[in-house]
């Protein structure tokens, strides 16, 4: 039986398992962040200004239980291609919802990406670019039914490795709001 193709099928296996491990593990650290500490995720919320005062509570409960079950479902290539599309649509409206605030000035936010590690990472056009093309590739890869264990074993190796490089670039993107808070303090 032959691999039904994705949207673009664009991706091998393996890369199209890195892609759902990225993503995976960006869901996963953001979720369990979020639920950490409602109390500043409401306020990063808050912060960017974008829903109703009634909704910030609402969202904050409902936002870490979506991405976590993004998280779950993402490497298990269950349901797919939802949770790639569910995944995607996330990744793209916190992509617009920053896009808005940087537009309007208001770089200074916390992303709300990593709460507590990144919770200090600020919003910046890299982050943009990075959801939007985790977003892309998501959609991109193909609906393979099985995969041999290599290409599972590199798929998941190379998930792992670009999302500590994704990790490295957050440390980086937050050194001038670091150093700034420091001469401040």
């Amino acid at each position: 039986m032959s691999a039904q193709p994705g949207l673009l099928a664009v991706l091998d296996p393996a890369s199209d398992l890195a892609i759902r491990v990225v993503g995976c593990l960006l869901f996963a650290i953001a979720s369990i962040g979020a639920f950490r500490d409602q109390a500043g995720f409401r306020e990063i919320l808050r912060a960017y200004r974008l829903l109703p005062g009634s909704l910030v509570a609402p969202v904050a409960r409902a936002l870490p239980s979506a991405e976590i079950w993004v998280a779950i479902l993402l490497p298990l290539n269950l349901l797919r291609p939802w949770p790639n599309l569910a995944a995607a649509g996330l990744l793209t409206v916190f992509a617009g919802a920053m896009a808005v605030n940087l537009v309007r000035g208001r770089a200074q936010i916390a992303c709300g990406c990593s709460m507590g590690h990144g919770g200090g990472t600020t919003l910046g056009w890299g982050l943009v670019v990075r959801n939007l093309a985790i977003a892309a590739l998501l959609v991109c890869g193909p609906m393979t039914p099985g995969i041999a264990p290599i290409e599972v074993f590199s798929g998941v190796l190379a998930g792992v490795s670009g999302f500590l490089v994704l990790q490295a670039a957050n440390a980086l993107w937050a050194l001038p709001a670091l150093r700034q808070h420091r001469r401040a303090s």
